[in-house]
């Protein structure tokens, strides 16, 4: 699946290559108990370059109470590290 973003006030858009296996479980109350992602989630690339610039990729477990109980790969957006991606946004391009 490809997903884009664009910054209405530059016109400038980026879009991202998603594929991603999300497993949830679920209390026999129906609340959430926990969370993994594996594989990746998406990357985003500079257009023409293939340059990475905000990417999620590896395995991540979150559970309800706990938080994060597992990370391994790159997650730079559940980290805040999104200044390359929002840079790139917001210049017209």
């Amino acid at each position: 699946m490809t997903v884009t973003w664009t910054n209405p006030a530059t016109g400038t858009s980026l879009s991202s290559h998603e594929a991603s296996s999300l497993i949830i479980y679920y209390n026999p109350d129906g609340s959430f108990q926990k969370l993994m992602n594996q594989e990746m989630t998406f990357i985003v690339t500079v257009p023409g370059e293939g340059q990475p610039i905000l990417a999620d990729v590896g395995r991540i477990v979150i559970e309800r109470g706990q938080g994060i109980t597992f990370e391994a790969g790159v997650h730079q957006e559940l980290i805040g590290d999104t200044a390359a991606f929002c840079a790139y946004l917001a210049v017209a391009r």
